[in-house]
């Protein structure tokens, strides 16, 4: 039975990186779900236990096992700056006001399981939780949240990048599927289109792309079960489930997160390039290989472009030369260049080399990046090297490279017997239907605004006394 682990930062974010494919899992038989929290939610420190309990009840209606299920412990948020960008024994305290973790229940967080004390808060021991997790649990699949705008999102997804690396690096022989995926984007940019059938395709926005490579055209879509994807919302299991998350009221968008389908995109933990050693003629080659496709010095900027972690060759550098050097060699016909470049043009040189820098073949590639986007380099055949080089002497425009595979193949798409079928045909609903839809979308818009406004006005009384 293969693993899989699902890493999300709060609670409530399971249903939106899970949901309908946690319920493909669990429902076939052929899985263990294990799923990991990182934080407790507890930017209002009075929801917090509430938080845990909704999560845990809607895991459990998901098919995922209580014994599961691992909370992190960690805060949600940081009253200075975010513990992804503080130095690695710096102690944090979180805006709930705590500096370690712990769970305001009658179960333990990881580390104290684990390790029989609980974990100050430090980005060291943030991502020791998260390798230990890892590997532990040695999961087949791995799937985590992405580069959403929220800075907890973000920093989840920068480290699990970071401990995956080192993981790699240590076990060369373990190579689990990673996909991440956004809580954001894919799930409330789809739009409120649950009331017309056929159903949409989940598909992501340009306003929420804060991961700048992932769009639908190079993502993975799935299924979702049929409970999932009903003509009527009220009999739809993952709208019954968003109830349950009473403190968030996240079930008042599920005309936007439920759609016909789930999408995630797969991360090639089979690169070559982690394991070279990499020089430049000139500028921070520290970006191009740490498995991260983007990297960030604040979290916290909701409209960061990401220009200050990436290699950039200075102006004066006439070579502009990427030098990667083996450990052992490797038969390469794919290389993918992460630009985060708004003009990149001309063309770039890529030299093959065996062993002792024996010369192989030499080939040269039209280039042409209008916006940041991966740009892939296909080979006529794999080529057997233990160097490569890649110039970009004669590029023109914005040189900003984040990241670098060296590839054998693209890697292939986990859980295959749930992939969307693009030939699938929807029926086409009848009037009676219509009217059905039309009417529930009606009941559905009275009750969110009855909820909302409600809502609204709670919180602006709590935000009133927490301000005394």
């Amino acid at each position: 039975m293969d693993k899989v682990l699902f890493i999300v930062p709060h609670e409530d974010d399971e249903l939106f990186v899970g949901g309908g494919m946690i319920m493909n899992l669990t429902g076939s038989g052929n899985y263990e779900v294990n799923l990991f929290i990182a934080t407790n939610g507890d930017y209002f420190a009075s929801d917090c236990r509430k938080r845990i309990y909704e999560s845990t009840r809607a895991l459990l209606m998901m098919g995922i096992h209580e014994e599961n299920i691992i909370f992190g412990g960690y805060g949600d948020n940081w009253k200075s700056s975010h513990i992804y960008n503080s130095p690695d024994n710096c102690i944090n305290e979180s805006c709930a006001g705590k500096k370690s973790t712990y769970l305001p229940t009658d179960i333990n967080e990881w580390h104290y399981t684990n390790h029989g004390k609980h974990a100050v808060y430090t980005r060291s021991n943030y991502c020791n939780d998260i390798y230990d997790v890892i590997n532990r649990l040695q999961p087949d699949t791995i799937v985590c949240v992405d580069m959403d705008i929220h800075p907890d999102h973000k920093a989840l997804s920068l480290m699990t990048d970071e401990v995956l690396k080192k993981i790699l690096l240590k076990k060369p022989l373990y190579h689990p599927c990673y996909l991440k995926k956004y809580a954001y984007n894919g799930m409330y940019s789809s739009g409120g289109d649950y009331f017309v059938l056929p159903h949409k395709q989940a598909c992501t926005s340009k306003a929420l792309n804060t991961g700048l490579y992932f769009n639908d055209n190079n993502c993975i879509r799935y299924t979702v079960p049929d409970a999932c994807n009903t003509e009527r919302i009220w009999n739809n299991t993952l709208f019954k489930i968003s109830k349950t998350y009473k403190t968030q009221k996240i079930w008042v968008d599920a005309d936007k997160f439920l759609n016909s389908d789930v999408i995630y995109w797969q991360r090639n933990v089979d690169n070559k390039a982690l394991f070279a050693k990499i020089s430049t003629t000139s500028g921070n080659n520290k970006w191009l290989n740490d498995f991260k496709l983007l990297d960030t010095d604040n979290v916290k900027n909701e409209n960061d472009s990401y220009i200050n972690c990436c290699w950039r060759p200075d102006s004066s550098d006439k070579e502009k030369l990427i030098h990667f050097a083996l450990d052992n060699k490797a038969a390469i016909k794919i290389i993918n260049l992460y630009c985060n470049s708004q003009n990149l043009r001309g063309s770039i040189n890529v030299f093959f080399y065996g062993p002792n820098h024996s010369f192989i073949k030499e080939s040269a590639f039209p280039i042409c990046v209008c916006e940041p986007s991966m740009f892939t380099i296909t080979c006529s055949e794999a080529m057997e090297i233990q160097e490569l080089e890649i110039s970009f002497k004669e590029a023109l425009g914005d040189i900003a490279i984040t990241e670098i595979e060296l590839l054998t193949e693209e890697s292939t798409p986990p859980f295959s017997e749930f992939l969307s079928r693009k030939d699938t045909v929807q029926e086409v609903s009848s009037s009676k239907t219509r009217i059905v839809m039309l009417l529930d979308k009606f009941l559905f818009k009275i009750m969110r605004t009855i909820v909302k406004r409600t809502h609204k006005y709670k919180c602006n009384i709590r935000d009133a006394l927490l301000n005394r």
